[in-house]
């Protein structure tokens, strides 16, 4: 979906964001609604309850306040979490509105959970895809608290939370694999065009770029079309394969394929040049689950605390808090909890 602007063919990452993250601001429109983000506390003053100078009700406030979140110190003892300030500055949008803290925090969660589905929506079901087909998984500091919540808005079965959820974007960054890409433009029928001319625009395309592993694609369109789809190629190049491929790709996007026969372009051949990971074999989370008490009072009644050491492969009724030292995992009633102990993920699953 675009509005105005040029459009530029350049490769890019597709990525739907949403303004409802932890640091988002709860606040009051003109008609006394209750809306969240997408203005936000950011890190400087940050959340109300970080006590350091915010006094404007978060995302964050709202899940401490109930329970989700655990108070006291965190980051080493950088941070120390105040549920009575989260309190305060809830207190200062549910008086107006005539409502308990309690059920202002929990308004606030659940409006944040609907901003991130529509983003999920976005991404899944406005794309051709449904998201029962799906596992989604959880990350960010926040993204474990809200995730069982998403899911079963989604339809999703299966949230998993891999090890150091927290982290997860700094450690994608740290061992992402170098790329470089080149395109060569061109209007092909591919009904017609025989394998090895193909095979030497990519021949070209890789005289030009260095790595260990390439990835080919290329971009077809009905003919008549404006717009392409980007469909990989295998190598050696396989047409009845792609073009199999792109026909079936086209029904799961559009609901409808082609007469048999219809033309078909090839508008642009592309190759990723891929270079060595930087990924090591696996993650050590030892020591990385904070001391908690056994147990907590959230909105969902007095819930057991546990870390991710303490499951294994047999499933675990929530709901159930598991503390870690960069996330908070919430399984909610109706939830199942497992680890995974290869790749020490939590595997969260709707009961039957």
């Amino acid at each position: 979906m675009r509005g105005a602007g040029e459009l530029l063919r350049i490769p890019t990452i597709d990525i739907a964001e949403v303004g409802a993250g932890g640091g988002s601001i709860a606040w009051l429109d003109p008609a006394s609604g209750l809306q969240v983000g997408p203005r936000s506390a950011g890190a400087a003053p940050g959340p109300a309850c970080y006590g350091r100078g915010g006094i404007d009700p978060t995302v964050t406030d709202a899940n401490v306040f109930l329970g989700f979140m655990p108070a006291g110190p965190v980051a080493d003892g950088q941070i120390t979490i105040s549920r009575d300030l989260a309190e305060q500055a809830l207190a200062r949008v549910a008086e107006p509105l005539g409502l308990s803290i309690a059920d202002l925090a929990a308004g606030v969660h659940e409006i944040a959970n609907a901003r991130m589905t529509r983003a999920l929506r976005s991404v899944s079901s406005e794309k051709g895809r449904d998201p029962r087909d799906f596992a989604l998984i959880a990350y960010g500091g926040a993204g474990p608290v809200h995730a069982v919540g998403l899911a079963e808005e989604l339809g999703c079965a299966t949230v998993l939370v891999p090890a150091l959820a927290g982290l997860f974007s700094s450690l994608g960054l740290l061992y992402a694999r170098p790329e470089f890409h080149d395109v060569h433009t061109c209007l092909l029928d591919a009904r017609t065009i025989e394998a090895e001319m193909l095979e030497d625009h990519f021949a070209a395309l890789r005289s030009r770029l260095d790595g260990i592993e390439f990835v080919r694609s290329a971009e077809l369109r009905y003919g008549g079309q404006s717009w392409e789809i980007e469909i990989e190629i295998a190598d050696p190049v396989d047409l009845p394969t792609l073009l199999a491929r792109f026909e079936d790709e086209h029904e799961r996007l559009y609901g409808v394929r082609g007469e048999p026969g219809s033309p078909i372009e090839i508008r642009a051949l592309r190759l990723a040049a891929l270079g060595p990971s930087n990924a090591v074999e696996a993650l050590s989370v030892a020591n990385a689950t904070p001391s908690r008490s056994a147990s907590r009072s959230t909105h969902h009644g007095v819930v057991p605390v546990r870390s991710r050491a303490s499951f294994g492969a047999q499933p675990e009724a929530g709901p159930l808090l598991i503390d870690e030292y960069d996330t908070t995992v919430v399984v909610r009633p109706g939830w199942l909890a497992r680890l995974d102990a290869t790749t020490d993920t939590l595997i969260l699953e709707r009961a039957a």
